[in-house]
């Protein structure tokens, strides 16, 4: 049995700065994938669901991107606010992992 529910893998990864597709790094990264941490333990999710810090995941241009797994769901221009503003995003998060039920829910940018 896995030790975690879910895992969210936040691309970190930076790029040379004149390189066209630009990086997650540069656009809050990191400090996007310690808000998701600081999260996971406010809400009672630490240990249930894990925040991790990735290398590229091959969408730079719509970043920072984060995927969560297993359900395969990808966010793109993920921010710092929409992280702490997403309340229904995270208890559905919860619900879904109490029940295994996996409904697609969003807090990208559109």
């Amino acid at each position: 049995m896995p030790r975690f529910e879910k895992h969210l893998f936040i691309c970190t990864n930076e790029r040379a700065p004149d390189n066209p597709k630009g990086c997650c790094a540069s656009k809050g990264a990191r400090e996007i994938a310690e808000k998701f941490k600081e999260e996971l333990h406010r809400r009672g999710l630490k240990g249930r669901m894990r925040a991790n810090k990735a290398g590229c995941l091959d969408m730079c241009e719509l970043g920072p991107s984060v995927v969560v797994y297993p359900e395969g769901v990808w966010y793109q221009r993920v921010t710092l606010n929409r992280i702490c503003s997403a309340g229904a995003w995270w208890n559905d998060c919860a619900r879904r992992s109490n029940t295994g039920k996996s409904q697609k829910k969003k807090i990208e940018h559109r």
